[in-house]
């Protein structure tokens, strides 16, 4: 007969408690593993949730020649508000230093590129053109209003996005390189 713990001589079970309280600790972090599973790959908001992913593209687009209309006054748009919801918003202490940082330089190169390659700055004689600033501005708010339809017939809103889901998902816990790599590569 097999004799686990002092506790198990006394009562007489013949170890039979230490089988059920191992059993019970070896199904508690079986659930922790699918727990943190489920938290790490299902939680994540997708990216056509967020508008930053469409501005990236549709730069990308811009920059090579695909696309016609400047995304300027969105990735202007998506700048600031990342400013604000990175530095002021109530959710400034959920996101790390290193994203934070990361993230408001990533859309000031963005918006950076775009203002360089519009021509709405003339270099030359260091005068800005404001109709080329705005000249797109039917674009970007159409490509916007696309955004927020796809968000309401998934059922989600601008405010849930970037206010609830967002601030709460696992991935902000982490550095940057492992949410760039959790957003890259899944």
């Amino acid at each position: 007969m097999f004799v686990g713990c002092l506790w198990c001589v006394c009562c007489g079970c013949g170890g039979l408690c230490c089988v059920v309280l191992c059993c019970m600790f070896v199904y508690y972090h079986v659930l922790l593993i699918i727990y943190n599973y489920i938290q790490l790959y299902i939680i994540m908001v997708p990216k056509r949730f967020i508008y930053c992913y469409w501005v990236w593209t549709w730069t990308i687009l811009y920059l090579i020649g695909i696309a016609k209309p400047s995304p300027m006054l969105s990735s202007l748009s998506a700048f600031i508000f990342t400013i604000y919801n990175q530095l002021f918003s109530k959710f400034k202490d959920v996101y790390k230093w290193d994203f934070k940082i990361a993230i408001i330089s990533f859309e000031l190169f963005v918006f950076s590129l775009l203002f360089y390659y519009s021509g709405a700055f003339d270099f030359s004689k260091m005068s800005f053109n404001i109709s080329l600033f705005f000249k797109d501005i039917y674009y970007n708010i159409l490509i916007f209003s696309i955004y927020l339809f796809i968000l309401h017939r998934n059922n989600k809103t601008f405010d849930t996005i970037y206010f609830k889901e967002l601030p709460t998902q696992v991935e902000n816990r982490g550095s940057v390189f492992n949410y760039i790599h959790k957003r890259m590569f899944g």
